[in-house]
């Protein structure tokens, strides 16, 4: 039975850097394939090993291989972008959520961003494509409910929500996860 392809969501912006970075791709493929056959050296006599034609024709096909990866996601991706305030949390909001799971519980600041998410940039930045970022993406404050992340079901309650205009300095995350106490049976 075949499944549905998940979308993929992006906004106008992220759309154009994958489009990018798909030509950039191209292009190396275009100069790794330009150096079959050729020469290693000034000496024109000493030509490329059979190892080094290897090497070349893995890259070529790791190239392509990605390049054609890329290109199905495209073909998967809905364009998004901010809708009017309705009280929602949108893309660029800063959002605050309380997690919680058997790992732990702590209270996390993110930005939500319709393209990749940077999880190392000074404030975090989540993928609505990411569970946490599809599970905040047009919900309100005070909403709670539960995503899976392998295996791991994490109970998350939105606190907050700020649109860009009304943040003047981000803060970084202020995740404290305290562990869970371990039951010992005896």
């Amino acid at each position: 039975m075949a499944t549905k392809e998940e979308k993929i969501y992006l906004t106008r912006e992220g759309y154009n850097n994958r489009v990018k970075y798909i030509a950039e791709l191209r292009e190396r493929l275009g100069k790794v394939s330009a150096n079959r056959g050729k020469s290693r050296g000034s000496d024109m006599d000493e030509l490329q090993s059979p190892s080094d034609i290897v090497v070349i024709a893995q890259e070529e096909a790791r190239l392509a291989s990605l390049i054609a990866t890329e290109q199905a996601a495209l073909r998967r991706v809905e364009i998004i972008e901010r809708h009017s305030d309705n009280g929602s949390i949108d893309i660029g909001d800063i959002v605050t959520v309380n997690i919680n799971s058997q790992l732990g519980s702590g209270v996390e600041t993110f930005k939500l961003v319709g393209g990749d998410g940077d999880v190392s940039a000074e404030l975090m930045e989540f993928s609505v494509n990411s569970p946490i970022g599809a599970f905040v993406y047009q919900n309100k404050v005070g909403e709670s409910g539960t995503y899976t992340v392998r295996d791991v079901e994490f109970r998350i309650s939105i606190l907050d929500k700020n649109t860009p205009k009304e943040v003047k300095t981000p803060k970084a995350s202020t995740r404290t996860l305290k562990p869970k106490a371990q039951k010992t049976g005896l």
